[in-house]
């Protein structure tokens, strides 16, 4: 058996600077397609199949810029506040409400609802 008295690198570098690698034909999440079932559209009554406030009925609003669905109870009826939802885990309902005299203010996006950091 030989060992060696000194032990060759770990780390070889090839590059000055390592470049980030893409894949090919790949977007980033930010250039992807939004695509929202046919199903829903605004004034959609859905139901949401998992989470706290899974079986009950929320009014779907508008989609956001990343995908997700503005959803309201309204929460004075049955406690459902204005959130976000992913369609993979609503069930639209057949039913729809008229809701062109609802204004949804532009302040209400996805950065609306991002987490505000702790001081």
């Amino acid at each position: 058996r030989s060992v060696r008295v000194k032990k060759l690198p770990r780390y070889y570098p090839t590059e000055d600077r390592p470049r980030k690698l893409r894949s090919h034909g790949k977007k980033p999440f930010s250039e992807h397609k939004r695509s929202i079932r046919a199903s829903i559209t605004p004034g959609t009554v859905l139901i949401p199949v998992a989470g706290k406030h899974k079986g009950k009925h929320v009014l779907f609003l508008k989609q956001l810029e990343s995908g997700l669905l503005l959803c309201t109870g309204p929460y004075a009826i049955n406690g459902f506040p204005l959130r976000r939802l992913h369609q993979k885990f609503v069930i639209a309902t057949k039913t729809k409400i008229d809701v062109s005299g609802v204004d949804i203010p532009k302040r209400v996006n996805d950065a609306y609802f991002k987490r505000q950091e702790t001081k």
